[in-house]
């Protein structure tokens, strides 16, 4: 049996989670945790936005579980010498919804009425109590909806929270709000919800295996996703650029820190110099 490990080497800024689907699922039934333990599911649009969004890099930095959502995410960490899976949100749920829950107590946050309707028939042939929310839109920055959300968490005893409203929504409230959530899992999956309740087909087998579902989901939904992957692919090999530069002078700072301590402070200008040149970019 596979276990979860945190390779010592990191991308982004992130330490990703080792072991495959079976592995985290497994982790995750098994493992019950005595605060919120946030799971992130990295791809390129994530990447991205953790460049310029800090609340969001904030939760991220925070989160127990970060796998390889996007196969270039996975593929940049193979490139790096990290020997990760690929493991997705849609994955992980669906193993999670489809085995034991060991007594697990699930709250689903989703973004309609339908996709809320998907889990509870799930749920009904399961013979199991789950417990749904269908906040409105902008419910984060209302301190009142807020409030009355996590209310309904904590009324359920819930051990396993499903964040389906997308990112960075999702890894924004659950931080933002994790001392007053009850202690459990959270697991911010977006639209893997939809599909694990068969709201939304997934994509074939052989789609998948050719790492092109992302473009079967912009045929699904044109006018919400055209823009998201177009500016992820434009802007995720300058992410790259910057996580390979700031790596570099990591090194380099380590290495003047043995020989000549005072020559340390040139190069954190220079990496700051390197983060400001790639935002204006």
């Amino acid at each position: 049996m596979g276990e979860l490990s945190q390779p010592q080497r990191r991308i982004f800024g992130l330490n990703i989670t080792g072991g495959d689907t079976a592995d985290v699922a497994r982790h995750v039934v098994r493992v019950r945790p005595v605060r919120v333990e946030l799971m992130v599911t990295p791809n390129i649009d994530h990447i991205v936005n953790l460049r310029t969004n800090a609340a969001f890099a904030r939760a991220y930095r925070r989160a127990a579980i970060v796998v390889c959502d996007g196969f270039p995410v996975r593929y940049y960490a193979a490139l790096c010498g990290i020997p990760v899976q690929r493991v997705t949100g849609v994955d992980i749920l669906e193993r999670l919804m489809s085995g034991p829950l060991y007594g697990h107590r699930l709250f689903f946050v989703v973004d309609s009425e339908a996709t809320a309707r998907g889990i509870h028939d799930w749920a009904g042939r399961r013979a199991i109590e789950v417990k749904t929310a269908v906040p409105p839109v902008m419910f984060e920055e209302d301190e009142n909806q807020c409030q009355e959300l996590i209310r309904q968490i904590n009324d359920h005893d819930t051990s396993m929270l499903i964040m389906g409203v997308g990112a960075p929504k999702s890894e924004i409230w659950v931080d933002t709000w994790r001392s007053s959530l009850p202690p459990c899992w959270a697991l911010c999956v977006g639209q893997a919800t939809r599909i694990a309740c068969g709201v939304t087909k997934r994509a074939p087998v052989l789609v998948r295996r050719l790492n092109c579902e992302w473009l079967w989901r912009v045929c699904q939904e044109p006018r919400r996703l055209w823009w998201r992957y177009l500016r992820g692919f434009l802007l995720f090999p300058l992410a790259i650029v910057e996580d390979q530069l700031n790596n570099w002078l990591s090194r380099l700072a380590w290495r003047q820190a043995e020989s000549s301590p005072e020559r340390v402070a040139p190069v954190h200008r220079a990496s700051q110099l390197v983060k400001t040149t790639t935002d204006l970019l």
